[in-house]
């Protein structure tokens, strides 16, 4: 795309006497995307023969590096959700099982165990000293 800025004379005022009249002119040529316009191409074909061909090869290798990347990345993701499913899934039913097998073997039986531990007696709850 080219812009155009409209000419603009060295000296505007129109008190002082006549002098020659300098104009500045700027073309300014930009493009946007990973490829450049089809008259740059031609362009630089002329300059370095087959130059627009190679711009082309790399263009497309890119392409195709950048999209084995974000299929390697959608991979990734997907791996590690089923194995965030499996290992949370493992944990709840290992919990269910720990559970239930306290309430088969009774509550009360590590109740139990563990007022012995602290020196609690079986009977009456009285506490032991251990010399």
């Amino acid at each position: 795309m080219k812009k155009k800025r409209q000419p603009v004379p060295a000296n505007r005022n129109p008190s002082s006497s006549p002098s020659p009249i300098s104009v500045a002119r700027t073309t300014v040529t930009a493009f946007q995307g990973p490829l450049p316009p089809p008259e740059l191409m031609e362009r630089y074909n002329q300059i370095i023969p087959g130059a627009a061909q190679r711009i082309l090869n790399i263009f497309e290798s890119q392409v195709q590096h950048r999209q084995a990347l974000e299929q390697a990345v959608i991979k990734s993701d997907i791996r590690d959700s089923r194995l965030g499913l499996y290992l949370g899934f493992f944990v709840s039913v290992f919990a269910v099982i720990g559970g239930a097998m306290f309430v088969v073997i009774g509550f009360s039986a590590l109740a139990r165990r563990s007022t012995e531990v602290r020196g609690e007696s079986r009977a009456g709850g009285q506490h032991q000293t251990i010399s």
